[in-house]
């Protein structure tokens, strides 16, 4: 370069730093340079100082997409269709897979250890693991992280197994899953963790709010009320260092979710899916959605996999989060406790069943899936409480019967089956009928028992076991000493505490002496154990529940359910006992013959009635069976302060086990109701069904005893108390209510058949139930005393006088009941209603009058 040009460059650039302004931008952006240099020289130092492997993920990621190209052993799951379902603003994908039909449940090889098959292997992870491709993919690049040595597939997951599937999981930037066994998903038993690519996130619109969830730092997942799961953000995460650390979080944060669930001993099956902002833990039930389709945990992500058009027809007729409950929860038996809480102002005790606020500790099957149908406003109907004591399994079908006959009125006027339920209470679990005699008597053999067989309840989960354990506890608790010899359990819990304290035997004058006193020692331990247990289960109850199909009248013949006693009526009630008697005789040998193989009946019955359950309408049902028999008072107490105070029904239905309603008669006393608004309960026409009164030896059935005087025993002997039972019933509702029922006050509902509207009566329960809520309660006068003799007044009066409705008879709500046979007993019973019934009237009178 001349000198001149020099010189003129040198005088440009003079010229250029001659303006203070020009230097001040040019130092500042050439600083602005080097900073960020700097800066990002500095992050990629401190990355590779924290995790060597850093620089090895997009030579990884290379590499599996190098392999995958072309590869042999791989079988693409191409989408043949695809259906898109949004339903509170997430999408499900409904995904028909071309080749899925192919996949094999389990193979005999096991394809995780070497040899491998062509083009399924990748790399080694470390020592520990290896990754390689799934052979059957969803997306390309859908890996497997798999342990080198065998471990099974239900095993805890590790740390190490943590740490090689995290890594994987931000190669492919993707999310991981785990089927933990056969009802979770997993076709494998070889430990194996899989890896969804980056591009599977297009079709996990479910999964995707779930990480948006996680990452506000929330737990709950409002799709999931009825699940037992366990959602854990894993914001401290990024506070670990790569590797080790990170997979020693992630397992802590495993093992507490597990504890969340009730799942720490691995118990149970479950899902799981995780990167490395979330953990989340899902309990299964079973593999298959209504038994029909295989799902693993890609189904929390939102995508549904079959493999035929049949399934995929199937399962796009169901509600998305439906079909995730209904493979991860049971529905059948589990202890419902009724829980007592100290209200401090009324110094009473208030029952409620447990709130279902918490569904990962408290998922109650049928339960809580009514109570989330009323918390979105789809209320129940109609909630009819059937009262049982000792009665036949025959009786209960009875009733089941005619209230199943009312369902097709309902569906007349648009309310649906599945709007209705009815609640069996059994008052005391050692009072249900076990009659070994009278096979069609046996609750257990006819209803139980089936329901164990067909849902596989395990031992100490079913009804009779229960019975059996409470009955034996309630023995101990009375325990006497000659008691113990008798019994071969006792017996041998005595040899044995002999032999252990064989040594204690010198201090004792002789042997008899030291048996004895260890004997005593057996019977204070049985004693204390026995109302320790008592106690326990003082306020609980064992619940079955169901839903049953309605099936029409041919079928349910078919299947042993029509008892036939509707042949039973009116022309007979006037028999003589001669006619009585032939008549037994030959229904008995007809009824032998149709009962030959009952119980083979009855399990084929629930088995139809659950195959059917998904093409049919169904009736929900709960048969409660209380510990202790607290009598009907309390059986009400629970289908009210606990049942319906839960769920909420628009209206209620008292029935006693035995009366068979008519066709007709329950829609009958609903339509009443929705008619007038002003009309807060009503009743209905009870007729006499006779009974037989004598055996095959022409001899009274009706256990007259000694404490019956010689009058009452002679008028026994010439008036037919049947026939006057039927005489009253029908004077008192012909008459009476008819009557009364024109002021719009009838001074008694029966609890054997009469209706409610639940928020007419609710704020009456407490004053109806006080001695049920406060066992200390003491009347406070004779009045009050004779009231609660017969407290179904007790109803009637507050409703009227205090809430303002009316009370209505409705004399076509037809019902049949059985009389009473025993003079004893109708004495006892009519004792109790004259007495309350006068001091009834009188009120009703004094608040009319003022």
């Amino acid at each position: 370069m001349s000198e001149s040009k020099f010189q003129q460059l040198k005088n440009q650039i003079n010229d250029l730093f001659n303006d203070r302004a020009k230097k001040v931008i040019i130092f500042s952006s050439i600083a602005t340079l080097l900073g960020a240099a700097g800066g990002f020289y500095l992050y990629r130092y401190q990355k590779m100082k924290n995790f060597p492997e850093l620089k090895m993920r997009n030579q990884l990621k290379k590499l599996i997409k190098q392999q995958q190209e072309n590869n042999p052993g791989i079988i693409s799951l191409t989408i043949k269709e695809q259906s898109i379902l949004e339903y509170k603003n997430v999408k499900f994908f409904y995904l028909l897979l071309d080749n899925l039909a192919k996949k094999p449940q389990r193979s005999e090889l096991n394809p995780f250890l070497p040899p491998f098959e062509n083009g399924l292997y990748i790399k080694e992870l470390g020592q520990t693991h290896r990754l390689l491709y799934n052979k059957f993919q969803i997306q390309e690049m859908h890996c497997l992280v798999v342990t080198k040595n065998y471990e099974k597939q239900s095993a805890p997951i590790s740390e190490e197994d943590f740490a090689a599937t995290l890594e994987i999981c931000r190669v492919l930037k993707g999310f991981a899953y785990y089927n933990s066994g056969e009802k979770a998903g997993s076709s494998q038993p070889h430990k194996h963790l899989q890896v969804m690519p980056e591009q599977s996130w297009q079709q996990a619109h479910l999964l995707h709010q779930i990480k948006k969830i996680a990452l506000k730092g929330e737990k709950n997942i409002p799709y999931f009320k009825n699940f037992k799961y366990s959602l854990k953000p894993l914001k401290d995460l990024k506070k670990k260092k790569f590797g080790a650390e990170e997979g020693a979080y992630l397992a802590q944060q495993y093992i507490e979710a597990l504890k969340e669930v009730n799942n720490s001993d691995l118990s149970y099956q479950y899902n799981m899916i995780f990167d490395d902002t979330f953990l989340l833990i899902i309990l299964r039930s079973k593999e298959k959605a209504y038994d029909k389709i295989a799902l693993n945990a890609m189904c929390f992500t939102g995508s549904f996999l079959v493999k035929n058009q049949e399934q995929l027809d199937f399962i796009k007729s169901f509600n998305p989060i439906k079909i995730l409950e209904d493979i991860t929860r049971e529905i059948n038996v589990e202890l419902k406790s009724v829980k007592r809480s100290q209200d401090e102002q009324d110094k009473i005790e208030n029952t409620n069943i447990k709130q279902l606020s918490d569904a990962l500790s408290d998922s109650q099957g049928l339960l809580s899936l009514l109570y989330e149908l009323k918390e979105e406003n789809n209320k129940l109907k109609v909630m009819i409480c059937v009262t049982a004591y000792n009665e036949g399994n025959d009786q209960l079908e009875l009733t089941l019967q005619g209230i199943k006959k009312n369902l097709s009125y309902f569906k007349k006027q648009g309310i649906d089956p599945s709007e209705i339920l009815v609640t069996v209470i059994f008052d005391g679990i050692s009072k249900i009928n076990d009659s070994q005699n009278i096979q069609e008597e046996n609750i257990f053999k006819q209803t139980f028992d089936p329901y164990d067989f067909t849902y596989k309840i395990s031992k100490k989960k079913t009804m009779r076991y229960q019975q059996t354990q409470y009955q034996k506890y309630e023995k101990w608790s009375e325990l006497e000493l000659d008691q113990i010899d008798s019994d071969k359990e006792l017996k041998e819990m005595l040899d044995k505490q002999i032999n252990e304290n064989v040594s204690q035997k010198p201090s004792f004058n002789s042997v008899e002496d030291f048996k004895l006193e260890t004997k005593r020692k057996l019977q204070q331990e049985c004693i204390k154990q026995g109302k320790k247990y008592l106690k326990q289960r003082e306020n609980s109850a064992w619940i079955y529940q169901d839903r049953i199909p309605i099936l029409d009248e041919q079928i349910e013949k078919q299947q042993g359910a029509d008892l036939n006693y509707n042949d039973q009526n009116s022309d007979d009630e006037c028999q003589d006992l001669e006619e009585q008697k032939i008549n037994y005789q030959n229904n008995n040998r007809d009824n032998q013959n149709q009962n030959n193989n009952l119980f083979t009946v009855n399990e084929q019955k629930v088995k139809n009635q659950i195959q059917s359950v998904l093409e049919k309408e169904y009736l929900n049902i709960m048969y409660v069976a209380k510990f202790k028999n607290g009598q009907k008072l309390n059986s009400h107490l629970w289908f009210f302060e606990g049942f319906c105070q839960l769920l909420e029904p628009k209206y209620v239905v008292l029935i006693d086990t035995g009366l068979e309603p008519h066709q007709k008669s329950i829609f009958n006393f609903f339509e009443t109701m929705e008619l007038n608004k002003n009309i807060g309960g009503v009743c209905g026409f009870m007729a006499i069904r006779t009974q037989r009164v004598v055996n095959d030896d022409g001899q009274r059935l009706d256990n007259i005893d000694g404490r019956l005087d010689f009058v009452s025993r002679f008028l026994h002997k010439l008036f037919n108390i049947q026939k006057a039972q039927q005489f009253e019933y029908d004077m008192a509702h012909i008459i009476d209510k008819a009557f009364e029922s024109l002021f719009g006050f009838i001074h008694v509902l029966p609890g054997a058949f009469s209706g409610y509207r639940y928020d007419a009566i609710k704020n009456s329960l407490k004053g109806y139930l006080k001695t049920e809520l406060n066992k200390k309660y003491v009347s406070s006068s004779l009045q009050e005393r004779n009231m609660f003799l017969a407290e179904d007044r007790i109803l009637c009066l507050d409703l009227y006088c205090t809430e303002g409705y009316y009370i209505q008879y409705v004399p076509n709500a037809l019902a049949y009941v059985d009389p009473v046979i025993n003079l004893t007993v109708l004495i006892g019973q009519r004792r109790r209603w004259d007495n309350s019934q006068p001091i009834s009237q009188c009120l009703f009178t004094l608040y009319s009058c003022l």
